[in-house]
């Protein structure tokens, strides 16, 4: 395996980080840091089997289902060999611009959570304002990548 500056592991992509956007102090928009993001909902919605009801509360396994709060499905995307290629790059990605995040703002972190893949139905899909910290769940930061348009959504 390959790594170096220039090009991450697994795959030897180049990643190239973008500007992003300051829309409030701290928050930042990168647009287009995915190349293939229809692909990558194509294929995440091929099974519907592996997709279940989120959870709220003390992380996803000891949560619990409460659509009054969060109705979405959710696909757990660990980046392990069991998954596919893709969802390493996906995550490299990720890893590198919340390292870079972590560097410019003074927010070093040791782990990071695997992916999650989140489901909105266009009809009925919602997830009230909430914190992304709490008892058992203290984030340093938390990240959203929109994987298609988020006002029609697929």
């Amino acid at each position: 395996m390959i790594f170096n500056k220039k090009q991450g592991p697994y795959t030897g992509k180049q990643i190239t980080l973008k500007d992003g956007t300051e829309v409030a102090p701290g928050i930042f928009v990168y647009d287009d840091v995915i190349d293939n993001s229809q692909e990558l909902v194509d294929f995440a919605l091929v099974d519907p089997e592996k997709w279940r009801d989120s959870r709220i509360g003390a992380g996803t396994q000891e949560g619990v289902v409460n659509k009054e709060i969060r109705n979405t499905r959710i696909l757990d995307v660990p980046a392990t060999f069991a998954n596919d290629i893709k969802w390493f790059e996906v995550s490299q990605t990720v890893w590198h611009y919340a390292n870079r995040y972590g560097i410019d703002h003074d927010a070093a972190f040791s782990n990071m959570e695997y992916l999650q893949l989140l489901h909105y139905s266009t009809e009925e899909g919602f997830y009230k304002p909430h914190a992304d910290s709490g008892p058992g769940m203290q984030r340093i930061f938390s990240a959203v990548l929109y994987l298609n348009d988020i006002v029609t959504g697929k």
